[in-house]
């Protein structure tokens, strides 16, 4: 049961941080910033935010050590590359708007996280 009630703190601290990251990504993108550097900046944004607001919310842990932080942003990198891959793939490859890219690729690094965590 317990995994079940972290499924569930994960899909909505997920969702809040991701709803508000694409929102920011958004804004970036209306000022004229390029849609893979503003994937980058709300990414970069988001790492800090995500690792705070999952141990404490969705595994409800106290401080984590050096080779979980470690673990922690090896998981966050192959998030972002695939975050970035999608974005590019669809957007710059294959012609789709860049909000829809984005939404699609930020759903494809959440579940790499989800299960790759």
């Amino acid at each position: 049961m317990r995994v079940v009630g972290q499924l569930g703190r994960f899909g909505v601290v997920g969702l809040a941080l991701n709803a508000a990251l694409y929102l920011f990504y958004l804004a970036l993108t209306a000022m004229g910033i390029a849609p893979v550097v503003a994937s980058t900046i709300a990414f970069i944004v988001g790492v800090p935010l995500s690792l705070t607001a999952h141990r404490r919310i969705t595994f409800r842990v106290g401080e984590i050590s050096k080779a979980r932080k470690a673990g922690f942003a090896a998981l966050y990198l192959a998030a972002y590359v695939t975050q970035i891959g999608v974005l590019s793939g669809l957007h710059y490859g294959l012609g789709v708007p860049h909000p829809l890219a984005q939404a699609v690729a930020i759903c494809m690094a959440a579940l790499c996280t989800f299960f790759i965590q």
